[in-house]
């Protein structure tokens, strides 16, 4: 058995997963491979599906079916012919998420800057919002790495911990020739795409870190440059609800009511901002540069309400 360490639980698993810090603690959560005579009968469609109140099928299609019980034990039924990089894939993706909502923690779609001595920010986004290559260009700048494409919060009395993720960040290609990044001897994220995982080194931040602010980041024709706009208490429920990691769990797990809750909660506690790019005319270090700004208290604030 293998053990490691993410997003605050420690996992004991019988699939290695070199990319995982390892750990000697007890696990919280189990993954073990079944035998095909234990599979799930019947044919899935891939994606999430109930199995009882307390178990949940997620199908992939040439890769396998994961079963996962309870948020603390998960069974890897993998495809004939399954290639190792997707099973792991997944795992770390989509059945990760799955047991974060199934242990109470918000998984939401972003990364995670850790600032020194004062927490962390988060960057929600939907894919293509530039999120990885932001957090590559503060990297270089110094800046270190809490988590990279699911940002894990747990609730802990008054304060909002985010927990360490996966020790890489994955970038495209094009991103990486822009941020002269050599992918020799780097892995693939996906088979069939061009994105590489780097490897964070000592720009990992490996404790859980409390969450300072929210970030959404997003696109409009409309701007010539960048605009960070405040959100009302709605609009940051409604924006962490819409960011949330495979928000179509939430509803065949049955917690509707708690991740609401949640949400609420955690917008109580941690400022949501906007921040508004054009669609072009303005480069990721430019972006960067007005991040880095905002970050230090220096950026003007534009599109306050009232």
């Amino acid at each position: 058995m293998h053990a490691y360490r993410i997003y605050g639980l420690n996992i004991s698993s019988e699939i290695e997963i070199p990319d995982l810090p390892e750990t000697t603690e007890k696990p919280d959560v189990t993954i073990q491979v079944g035998q095909p005579a234990d599979a799930p009968s019947g044919s899935y469609a891939p994606g999430a599906h109930r199995l009882s109140p307390s178990t949940m099928l997620f199908s992939m299609r040439d890769v396998g079916n994961y079963v996962v019980e309870g948020g603390s034990k998960v069974t890897v039924f993998p495809a004939a012919g399954y290639d190792p990089l997707l099973l792991r894939l997944f795992l770390l993706g989509s059945v990760s998420g799955m047991i974060l909502h199934l242990n109470g923690l918000l998984p939401l779609h972003g990364n995670v800057i850790a600032l020194d001595g004062e927490g962390c920010v988060a960057f929600l986004g939907h894919s293509g919002m530039g999120k990885s290559t932001l957090a590559a260009i503060l990297m270089k700048r110094g800046y270190r790495l809490l988590s990279d494409d699911i940002c894990a919060v747990k609730l802990d009395g008054d304060k909002s911990l985010v927990m360490p993720g996966i020790p890489h960040v994955r970038l495209w290609i094009d991103a990486m020739q822009m941020l002269r990044i050599d992918s020799s001897g780097l892995k693939l994220h996906h088979p069939s795409e061009e994105k590489f995982l780097l490897p964070l080194g000592d720009r990992y931040a490996k404790d859980p870190l409390p969450l300072r602010k929210i970030y959404i980041l997003d696109r409009s024709e409309k701007e010539k440059g960048f605009r960070l706009e405040f959100l009302s208490p709605l609009e940051m429920m409604n924006n962490l609800r819409k960011h949330t990691y495979r928000l179509g769990f939430v509803k065949r797990i049955g917690r509707i009511g708690e991740h609401f809750s949640l949400c609420g909660e955690i917008a109580r506690l941690v400022p949501v901002k906007m921040i508004l790019r054009p669609n072009a005319g303005r480069s990721p270090e430019q972006f960067a540069d007005f991040v880095e700004r905002e970050l230090n208290g220096l950026s003007p604030l534009m599109g306050a309400p009232g």
